[in-house]
C-alpha cells in the first residue's frame, strides 16, 4: 500500500516528461510509479528534468502508472479508499516554443491506468525554467462525496545554447564534488586531446572560458571565485560536446 503523497508525486514528475507522448508497452504490468527519462535527478519536490538546447526540436516520454487506492486518516483511523482518477489541470513557466501533451485529449487517467505526458517543441529562449504543475485528485470516499485533492509541484528544466551540428554527446564526464566550493575535479573519457570548457550561468551567458589538457583523464577547475548557484559545464573536443549541471555553494 502507498501514501497519497507518493501518488501524486509520482504522476507529477512525470508530466515534465518531454516529446510524442506513446506509450512504452514494456511497461504494461509494471507497478506503479514514475518512469522518468535518463539523466534526470533530485527527488521529493525538486526535480531537476536532463539540459535541452536552444532551437533544437525535443521529444522524449516518460510513463507512469497512477496508483489504484490510497491510505487516509479519519479520527485517528485508517481507511483504504480507491483513487477514482487524476488530471492535469495546467502546466506554467513552460519554455517559450513548447507546449505539453497527453496520451488523451482531457489529460485525465482512471487510478490503475498506465498514460504518459510529454512536454514537446522547440525552445526558443536560453535559462532556468521552474515549472508549476497544478493537478487534482478524485478520492471515491464511501458515504461520502468525492474528494479532490489538488496539488502544485515544480520541476526545473534548463535551455541551453544552441548546440553545434557535431554535439552528439560522444564526450562523457563526471564531476566531483558536486556541489563544489573551492574546485571541482572533472574525469572525462579523453587523453592527450585538448579539452575546451566554457561554464554558463543559468541565463546561458558565460562566464569563464580556457582549455585543458587532461591529466589521465582528470581536470581540475578553480571555482572559490563563483558566486553560489547552479551553472552549466560544458566540454568540446574535437567539435564534440556535452554539458553537466555544475552547482557552487561555498
Amino acid at each position: 500500500m502507498k501514501k497519497f503523497y507518493f501518488a501524486i508525486l509520482s504522476v507529477l514528475t512525470a508530466t515534465l516528461a518531454y516529446g510524442q507522448c506513446a506509450i512504452d508497452p514494456s511497461l504494461v504490468g509494471s507497478g506503479p510509479g514514475i518512469y522518468p527519462p535518463i539523466g534526470s535527478s533530485g527527488s521529493g519536490t525538486v526535480i531537476q528534468l536532463p539540459p535541452i538546447y536552444q532551437f533544437q526540436s525535443t521529444s522524449v516520454v516518460t510513463d507512469v502508472i497512477v496508483l489504484q487506492d490510497t491510505t487516509l486518516s479519519f479520527f485517528g483511523l485508517q481507511f483504504t479508499v480507491p483513487i477514482d482518477s487524476m488530471r492535469i489541470i495546467n502546466i506554467l513557466g513552460i519554455p517559450p516554443g513548447m507546449s505539453y501533451n497527453c496520451d488523451n485529449s482531457n489529460c485525465s487517467w482512471i487510478g490503475g491506468a498506465h498514460g504518459c505526458i510529454g512536454l514537446v517543441g522547440t525552445p526558443t529562449q536560453q535559462g532556468n525554467y521552474s515549472m508549476s504543475v497544478n493537478t487534482e485528485f478524485v478520492i471515491n470516499v464511501p458515504g461520502l462525496v468525492d474528494t479532490v485533492a489538488p496539488a502544485v509541484f515544480t520541476f526545473e528544466l534548463t535551455v541551453l545554447p544552441p548546440a553545434s551540428v557535431f554535439d552528439d554527446q560522444k564526450v562523457e564526464f563526471n564531476l566531483s564534488p558536486n556541489p563544489a566550493s573551492d574546485f571541482v575535479d572533472i574525469r572525462i573519457n579523453r587523453e592527450n586531446e585538448e579539452i575546451e570548457y566554457e561554464i554558463l550561468d543559468m541565463l546561458g551567458k558565460s562566464v569563464e572560458k580556457g582549455i585543458h589538457m587532461p591529466d589521465g583523464g582528470n581536470i581540475r577547475l578553480r571555482t572559490e571565485h563563483l558566486i553560489n548557484g547552479f551553472y552549466i559545464l560544458r566540454l568540446t573536443s574535437k567539435n564534440q560536446s556535452a554539458a553537466r549541471r555544475l552547482i557552487v555553494r561555498h
